[in-house]
């Protein structure tokens, strides 16, 4: 290995990578819907590009954590996926018709699906599990802060495209960093594909649990995720600036509260994952009934807390629990069942809004996470009893 390798820690390496899937995150995947709003595009419309998007995501990212524990090369992987990605923001700079804007969410969703469970599976590799998940965590909250940010200032100053064309900047100029540095380490052995169907198979019951009830959890509350930016500046009244402060309070907090929920899940990773799971129901009435920037700010916090306690319970409980060789595959569980529940919440949620509104499916969400956390809660204790027991 020469020096010139050597020039970026893995871990640093795939922290940067982390941040960039996440400032896509904050800055495209957040301000995209309030451009197509503004273009005239239905609810319906907006949340179809959602689900356009997720509908590819999802099966690519499966798809990338099997290829790299078989293949052995998650760097050259990482950067491939953030390259793509950064390219196809040019061309959704200039894109003003729904079939353009959803093939190009397409095509970058196939980049973006090698970055995220790739990193997270070679920061666990560098770091360990517990304290590779919870570095991801607040990276992940830190790059969709500073990209929810950046984009309410350039979309309100400068329009959608500084938006997009920063992206692709930054994105770039990680690639290149990646390019220089050390690759994470390897694995016990390579795996096999057959390996890795039969650990999938043999995956334990508590790991399917979590990710059911994520899929379950997302299923409501991304109808609301999606509109984000649409509810805070054309139903609340906020300024882009402000809709862009408030975008970056929820993941602010999940970077402040990774530290704190790492150390208040371990042992107890069933509870606080029911727990973050019924507090998203919470933050759903808030949306519903905020009416100004201070309320929207309180929810937006109180999300942020939500999800660092389920991102952090849930990776932690799924990646320790399953084998060591297929690492990246087992990073890329998490975000799988994510992506589902963005694919099933957003297709059913544009159709609803449009028929009945914003707000009424905001309170419909809230009560399906209620009955979700507390049956997580009851269902995992169950199905880890039986466990020991057997």
């Amino acid at each position: 290995m020469t020096g010139w390798e050597l020039r970026l820690p893995a871990k640093l390496a795939y922290s940067l990578a982390v941040f960039t899937y996440m400032f896509n995150v904050g800055s495209i995947g957040f301000w995209v819907p309030l451009y197509a709003r503004d273009l005239g595009f239905s609810y319906t419309q907006v949340t179809g590009l959602a689900t356009v998007y997720f509908s590819i995501l999802l099966p690519a990212t499966l798809a990338s954590g099997i290829l790299a524990d078989v293949t052995g090369r998650p760097r050259a992987l990482t950067v491939g996926g953030i390259v793509l990605a950064g390219l196809t923001a040019l061309g959704l700079a200039h894109a003003t018709s729904f079939p353009a804007i959803a093939a190009l969410r397409g095509l970058q969703a196939l980049g973006l699906a090698m970055i995220l469970p790739l990193s997270v599976g070679a920061l666990t590799r560098s770091l360990g599990v517990r304290e590779g998940v919870r570095l991801a965590a607040a990276l992940q909250g830190a790059g969709m802060a500073f990209g929810a940010i950046v984009a309410g200032v350039l979309y309100g100053e400068a329009g959608w495209q500084a938006v997009a064309y920063s992206y692709t900047v930054i994105s770039l100029a990680v690639a290149g960093l990646i390019v220089a540095s050390e690759p994470p380490p390897k694995p016990p052995r390579p795996a096999s594909l057959g390996e890795i169907v039969e650990a999938l198979r043999r995956a334990p019951a508590g790991v399917k649990v979590v990710l059911g009830v994520l899929l379950g959890r997302n299923t409501f509350a991304t109808g609301a995720f999606s509109v984000l930016s649409v509810i805070f500046s054309r139903i609340v009244g906020l300024s882009t600036i402000y809709t862009g402060i408030a975008l970056a309070v929820n993941p602010a907090v999940q970077t402040i509260a990774a530290g704190p929920s790492s150390r208040i899940s371990r042992g107890r990773e069933v509870a606080t994952y029911a727990l973050g799971v019924a507090v998203t129901g919470l933050v759903m009435h808030a949306y519903a009934v905020a009416s100004s920037a201070p309320l929207i700010m309180a929810a937006q916090a109180l999300q942020g807390l939500s999800f660092s306690i389920i991102n952090v319970s849930a990776n932690s409980y799924i990646i320790s629990r399953m084998p060591e060789e297929v690492r990246y595959t087992a990073a890329s569980l998490f975000p799988l069942a994510f992506n589902g529940g963005w694919i099933t919440g957003t297709a059913i949620a544009g159709p609803f809004m449009d028929a009945l509104g914003v707000r009424a499916w905001l309170y419909i969400a809230g009560l399906g996470c209620y009955l979700l956390g507390l049956g997580t809660l009851a269902w995992l204790h169950l199905v880890e009893r039986r466990g020991r027991e057997g």
